[in-house]
């Protein structure tokens, strides 16, 4: 299977599209450098990158910049780590579905997830703005099971235009993504996406907090635009609901807080006492129902 364009992984090239990423796109780069560094660094068991370190070197990621802070590095390869779990999962029970990655960025689910699934008629596609997609193409090929889409996620029509063309059960992965939309645009995604028959989502999410103090995150705090900042938050995951009824939570962890270090397991202690047991990060699974059902 065809993974990535072959190239030395010890020469970098010159990569003027890395260089001019801005504003939200340039966050790709965040969870790009720390699974290299957490891979390399064997940090989380069974959890290797070996395509995120290959591109790193080749874009010559500043590693100092987007992935000094270990606790983000932990965080995001645990939450790596459960996605892609999930993602085999449902690749288990629909041999014949559909993963739909919404804001790629330089996302190396496709590898990760192909590797542990067994060859089936299950289709993989990326998709991200323009821009990042024509930066993935340097990088990334499409092959029989994967493919490549451009798509704005705050654009209800585009998504449904897309979503009209997937035949079949069909997961929505968003890692890291969500958080930075409004939330009518959330709105109109889970509604679009609630209306595909079979549709699930796996993403993360942040609660109001988090949302509030999105500038002073580490990681956040190393982006060059500082208006870019978290704009959409859950109380619970069970809110999805808010969004469209029909959704229910299927599964939900707390792994890439309460395992990422010390300070934000204190953090996430210390939210869900004041809160009465809300979390302050999570992940989530749900599903959505043919119907909502009854009051």
């Amino acid at each position: 299977m065809n993974q990535i364009t072959p190239t030395p992984a010890d020469v970098p090239v010159e990569a003027p599209g890395v260089a001019a990423l801005n504003g939200v796109s340039e966050t790709l780069l965040i969870p790009l450098a720390a699974r290299a560094r957490g891979s390399a660094a064997r940090s989380v068991a069974d959890f290797t990158d070996p395509t995120a370190e290959m591109l790193c070197r080749r874009f010559q990621v500043d590693m100092i910049r987007y992935a000094a802070h270990w606790p983000t590095v932990r965080g995001t390869l645990l939450r790596g780590a459960w996605c892609d779990a999930r993602c085999i999962d449902f690749l288990s029970r629909h041999p014949e579905g559909t993963v739909l990655n919404v804001g790629a960025g330089l996302n190396t689910a496709y590898e990760r997830v192909a590797a542990r699934v067994p060859d089936g008629g299950w289709r993989w596609i990326d998709s991200d703005v323009a821009s990042v997609m024509a930066l993935r193409e340097t990088v990334f090929d499409d092959d029989a099971r994967r493919a490549s889409r451009v798509l704005d996620a705050t654009d209800a029509t585009a998504l449904a235009q897309l979503l009209s063309g997937i035949d079949g059960p069909l997961l929505m992965l968003a890692e890291g993504v969500l958080m930075y939309l409004p939330p009518p645009a959330i709105h109109a995604l889970f509604s679009r996406l609630a209306d595909h028959p079979g549709a699930e989502a796996v993403f993360d999410w942040c609660s109001p907090a988090m949302v509030r103090r999105s500038r002073r995150h580490p990681a956040l705090a190393r982006i060059r635009d500082s208006s870019v900042v978290f704009q959409w938050a859950l109380l619970r995951p069970e809110n999805i609901a808010d969004h469209d009824p029909r959704w229910r939570v299927v599964d939900q962890t707390n792994a890439p807080i309460s395992g990422a270090g010390r300070l934000p397991a204190a953090i996430g202690a210390l939210h869900r006492l004041l809160t009465g047991g809300r979390e302050f990060y999570g992940c989530a699974h749900i599903r959505a129902e043919a119907t909502a059902p009854a009051a």
